[in-house]
């Protein structure tokens, strides 16, 4: 685990007398975590486009006629 966030923010600057990781790691973090970000926005896509079926779906079935509810014979005995 980071001890800081700092390590995703490509151009921050480490206080003096503590060293960063290496140039090459931040490469690979920062490559990592755009991979990661697009896959979420993929994700996000991904749901808002069923949550917008699901809703139209539920605007169908509200604006659709009800049947009429036929009495249950054995109700009346």
């Amino acid at each position: 685990m980071f001890s800081s966030s700092a390590f995703f923010l490509p151009n921050y600057k480490h206080p003096p007398g503590r060293k960063g990781p290496q140039h090459r790691s931040l490469n690979f973090l920062e490559m990592d975590a755009s991979r990661m970000i697009a896959s979420l926005k993929e994700d996000i896509e991904i749901i808002e486009t069923g949550l917008s079926r699901l809703n139209a779906q539920r605007e169908e079935q509200e604006l659709a006629p009800t049947p009429l509810r036929q009495p249950n014979p054995q109700s009346r005995q």
